[in-house]
């Protein structure tokens, strides 16, 4: 099942953030993130919903969609 865009991106800025005894000697301080997903909009009640996950597989059979790219990266202007 494809998840929420928002928990696909939170899952994605989580999995670089340092873990163990790394914590005090590394500061992540900006992330970009380049990558292909698979996008589908959803009907919940009245609200219309965007899941986007990274593909359910590595390789495509001839009838799958190819599948949309998302880049996110810090805003210019923005606080470092």
């Amino acid at each position: 099942m494809r998840r929420a865009l928002w928990e696909t991106i939170v899952e994605l800025a989580e999995s670089v953030q340092p873990r163990g005894g790394a914590e005090s000697l590394v500061r992540v301080t900006g992330l970009n993130i380049a990558l292909p997903v698979e996008v589908v909009f959803r009907m919940t009640g009245h609200e219309l919903e965007l899941l986007a996950d990274v593909p359910r597989s590595r390789w495509r059979g001839g009838f799958d969609e190819m599948p949309s790219r998302m880049t996110l990266a810090p805003g210019v202007g923005g606080e470092s």
